[in-house]
């Protein structure tokens, strides 16, 4: 069995699209608390160091995302449901789009604009919620956009190119 290092960054090529729905969802749930302001520190700052850590050094160092594969593993093993493979690139920009929210999230409250808090977690919250209900990753959507404008290079993901 191959150790994995928490601090080295790891990232594969390819993610299970159900363990991402499942860490949405956790997203979605921690970031509606806060925006209705249950917490909204606390869970900002957990959010922020969650995302850093999944864009920085991989899905490996991602709490939520451990919790969502064993989540995954739990419905698997009930109801059989198999993985669901795609492409990381749409996902680590989803990450850092995360992160970017829950960076507002924090300046919000480290200024006192309840008000910025707010509205960063309910987007952040939206956009997990559209991910883990429906499996429309709206970061991933813009990425393909991106690449149709040519803003991202289409070598970057082959398989992720919009026609």
């Amino acid at each position: 069995m191959e150790q994995v290092s928490f601090f080295r960054a790891s990232f594969p090529s390819l993610v299970n699209r159900r363990v991402a729905r499942w860490t949405a969802l956790q997203v979605s749930v921690i970031a509606s608390l806060g925006a209705v302001g249950v917490s909204p520190a606390l869970l900002s700052i957990f959010l922020l160091v969650d995302f850093a850590l999944r864009s920085l050094l991989g899905p490996n160092a991602s709490v939520l995302v451990h919790a969502g594969r064993s989540i995954f593993r739990f419905t698997a093993k009930r109801f059989g449901v198999s993985e669901e493979l795609a492409s990381i690139r749409p996902a680590r920009f989803a990450w850092l789009c995360g992160l970017l929210f829950s960076l507002l999230a924090v300046a919000g409250v480290f200024s006192g604009q309840a008000l910025l808090t707010s509205i960063a977690l309910g987007t952040l919250a939206l956009f997990s919620g559209l991910e883990a209900l429906f499996g429309f990753c709206v970061a991933c959507y813009m990425f393909g956009w991106a690449q149709r404008f040519g803003w991202i290079s289409p070598d970057v993901c082959v398989d992720c190119r919009r026609p």
